[in-house]
């Protein structure tokens, strides 16, 4: 198997009940560097990548929200070719999506007095799902 253009073996683990994620690469890690010689490496695929990225700190969560909501009203001020206007766009967008719960909440209410509870799905309606 080859993983990054070098000769690789994939390891397949999960953790043992009563015991997280984070400890169980931890145990990993350091048996490997036990074991193994000083030359040789590992690294992580898939969710066990994106668990480590988080771990090591090296995940920019922060910035790209920032560089998104700069790009989204920078488009919205082309758009509408005013600078005033994208924040009032970009600030309505939490009002309208409280109504809808707003509403999807009202609905199961008004609803569960009708029907029985078993009956009374909301979240698995369609309208809702496109809607949200």
């Amino acid at each position: 198997m080859r993983y990054n253009e070098y000769r690789s073996a994939q390891i397949n683990g999960s953790a043992a009940p009563g015991y997280s994620s984070d400890q169980a690469t931890a145990a990993l890690e350091e048996v490997f560097k036990q074991t193994m010689p000083g030359e040789m490496g590992f690294d992580y695929m898939g969710m066990s990548y994106q668990e480590s990225r988080r771990r090591g700190g090296d995940f920019p969560l922060r910035s790209s929200s920032a560089s998104r909501y700069c790009s989204y009203s920078l488009i919205l001020a082309a758009l509408y070719e005013s600078w005033s206007l994208p924040f009032s766009v970009l600030l309505s967008t939490p009002v309208a999506v409280f109504g809808a719960f707003a509403v999807l909440w009202l609905r199961r209410a008004v609803l569960s007095a009708f029907y029985p509870a078993y009956m009374v799905q909301i979240e698995n309606d369609v309208y809702s799902q496109i809607g949200l």
